[in-house]
């Protein structure tokens, strides 16, 4: 299994960034992937379920679940794991944390973790997803800007 984290600095109060880690949250992230169709979001509680349509290889499914939740004061987090998933793709862990840093700030960690059906498949899409999550970084860091104009 391979596993990295991703770090994304906010210019946006921690309660007002919970108040928007949210469906259009996710509809905003996966713009920029022309490939991708949300099918279904149903919200952020343990077992809820996001499905995205992939529009390769015959357009596979790709449904996650959320299996642990948190929010507390300071920190938000949740972690979906992948019910179905692609080709060649065997686990899919994704914790996702929101935590206070300051009054007026706060941050976002991406914590991932994958395997797969073979070693070279895996180590080629760590590097896809965490080239992804690092592009993530501004379309969060904009978002939530905006946000924190009209809480």
């Amino acid at each position: 299994m391979t596993s990295f984290k991703v770090t994304t600095d906010l210019n946006c109060p921690f309660e007002t960034a919970r108040q928007h880690f949210d469906r259009r949250l996710f509809e905003t992230l996966i713009k920029g992937f022309p490939h991708v169709l949300l099918e279904r979001f149903d919200g952020i509680y343990v077992g809820a379920h996001t499905v995205l349509r992939l529009f390769f290889s015959g357009g596979p499914i790709w449904d996650s679940v959320i299996t642990d939740l948190e929010d507390g004061a300071s920190k938000f987090e949740f972690t979906d794991e992948g019910v179905i998933l692609p080709f060649g793709m065997k686990k899919w862990v994704h914790k996702h944390s929101l935590i206070a840093t300051s009054p007026k700030g706060c941050s976002i960690e991406d914590h991932i973790s994958l395997e797969c059906t073979s070693s070279l498949h895996e180590r080629l899409l760590a590097m896809a997803f965490q080239h992804n999550m690092q592009g993530r970084q501004k379309v969060y860091q904009r978002y939530f800007a905006e946000c924190a104009k009209h809480p």
